[in-house]
């Protein structure tokens, strides 16, 4: 499922699966992804590339071949969603400005439960708090 240079779309209520590459994934600005599953697919579970002022919400990502939520652009919002057993990261946080808050991430294989790639930095860059993740980099993601 794909919405490329599109802005305000709503995305909801999908179940993705099986797919060679992403369940979904946004280029664009302003859109909502809200109420979809995205499950055993070759690449990231909901991929946003590049777009600023989406939102996020309610979405679970498990068993996916790389990220379950990768997101990069600024002041997006990933709010309520859970990430479970992909084979990389649940969340992989790239921008500035972006507000994660009240996400769960855990059992996640191939490194960190939710990373921001700023590093230590990304905690001043980007709004992190109150998630649930099993393991994280840098430690000061709340």
């Amino acid at each position: 499922f794909v919405i490329e240079l599109s802005k305000k779309n709503k995305v909801s209520g999908n179940n993705t699966s099986g797919n060679l590459d992403e369940g979904i994934q946004i280029q664009g600005d302003k859109n909502r992804v809200t109420g979809n599953t995205a499950t055993g697919n070759g690449d990231d579970g909901i991929n946003v590339v590049g777009g600023d002022k989406n939102k996020l919400s309610g979405n679970t990502a498990t068993g996916n071949g790389e990220e379950g939520f990768d997101i990069a652009g600024t002041k997006n919002t990933l709010r309520d969603n859970t990430a479970t057993g992909n084979g990389t990261r649940g969340i992989d946080v790239d921008g500035t400005k972006n507000k994660i808050t009240g996400n769960t991430a855990s059992g996640n294989i191939g490194g960190p439960d939710a990373i921001d790639a700023a590093g230590p930095s990304g905690c001043r860059r980007n709004k992190w708090r109150g998630n649930t993740f099993g393991t994280r980099f840098p430690d000061c993601l709340k």
